[in-house]
Parts: C-alpha cells; structure tokens; sequence
C-alpha cells in the first residue's frame, strides 16, 4: 500500500473523474520513482493513454504557473 498524500487544490477545473486519477497515479508513483522527471512521464502517459495525447506534466519545486486555453 503506498502513502497517501494530501493535494491541496487552489483553482482546478479538471472533472472529478480526472482529479481521482491523478490522486491515484500521484500516491503510486511516488513511492516508486525518485526523480521529478520520471514521475511525470508516469502521469503524462498514463493520462495519455486513458484520455487520449496530447497532456502536458510538469513536476518540481518553487515554481508558478498560470495557464489559459
């Protein structure tokens, strides 16, 4: 059984569908993989395959970021 993280969301306009996948994916692949960018090719490929490419990952740090579509 992996740890079970707590994710703090501030703004997500992802379905709930969506958000309990990535809570999944994050609390399995973090007890697996050590570096930032494996952990988000995990994500990234898993969401790929499930809902179709073309999904973006970033994982780190100190870092901001605001996107719009």
């Amino acid at each position: 059984s992996g740890t079970e993280r707590v994710i703090n969301w501030v703004i997500c306009e992802m379905e709930e569908e969506l958000k309990n996948d990535f809570i999944k994916q994050v609390n399995t692949i973090m007890d697996t993989k050590d570096t930032e960018k494996d952990i988000a090719e995990h994500i990234k490929s898993f969401f790929d395959s499930k809902y179709t490419p073309n999904w973006h990952c970033v994982v780190g740090k100190h870092f901001a970021s605001y996107v719009t579509y």
